[in-house]
């Protein structure tokens, strides 16, 4: 929640855990917390308590946007020690080992690792100047998908990892997102927001959209595409 407005919302399946700290880094675009997870050890008969770090990406949809690891390296105090032992100083989290030393957790290897992996899926940028070409270097790892305008194609459509996909009908969930608009020969973009391509944002003449198509199954309705979101400027070109 960012001043009363819902940002994102995951659900959570597990059970046997409580939240012993959490805390936004890296510009409040992930969400760092912290989990103890009690289960029960039948050699021994008794409940093992389990510390978890887990890093949550707030605005991407991929498969790795929530990430964990055991707190095999004592990075975070114990639950009964946690008030006393964890701080928050301008962003930096800081913490006090039992030797009595600072350790500044988001400079940790792991930690660092764990907020910033090597094998995260980066995305293009998708550059919103009306060219219908993809520039792409060859030796690099990440590129940038740029649209243009041509006399054919006027709207450009990309995945959820920018990679350009044409215009054409079968790549948009709403096929005359601005009905409005009689003049169809103006530059507009369409981007999925996930990998499933089942949400997608539409940049136009008057409007910015975001579709989403509905699961078979769960409307009494009709229609198979469902719009979230829209917002409206004042121009408006017949």
């Amino acid at each position: 929640m960012e001043n009363g407005l819902e940002v994102t919302t995951k659900k959570f399946n597990e059970t046997n855990i409580q939240i012993l700290f959490f805390d936004f880094v890296k510009n409040d675009e992930k969400l760092l917390i912290v989990i103890e997870k009690e289960s029960y050890n039948e050699e021994t008969s008794e409940l093992v308590k389990t510390l978890n770090i887990v890093v949550w990406d707030l605005f991407s949809s991929s498969d790795n946007c929530i990430r964990r690891i055991n707190d095999t390296f004592s990075l975070f105090p114990k639950k009964c020690e946690h008030h006393q032992r964890l701080a928050n100083s301008s962003g930096n989290l800081i913490t006090i080992n039992d030797d009595g030393n600072i350790t500044s957790l988001l400079q940790d290897s792991e930690i660092i690792k764990l907020l910033d992996p090597i094998n995260y899926n980066t995305r293009n940028v998708i550059q919103l100047n009306n060219n219908i070409q993809l520039n792409k270097k060859s030796n690099s790892s990440s590129s940038t998908a740029v649209t243009t305008n041509t006399t054919m194609n006027y709207h450009s459509i990309y995945d959820s990892y920018g990679k350009y996909l044409g215009s054409k009908f079968e790549n948009r969930i709403i096929r005359n997102p601005e009905p409005w608009i009689l003049n169809k020969n103006y530059e507009c973009t369409s981007v999925y927001l996930d990998d499933n391509k089942s949400i997608q944002l539409f940049i136009g003449e008057s409007t910015v959209q975001v579709w989403r198509k509905r699961k078979s199954g769960t409307s009494t309705t009709s229609s198979t595409k469902v719009l979230e979101y829209i917002w409206t400027n004042n121009f408006n070109r017949p």
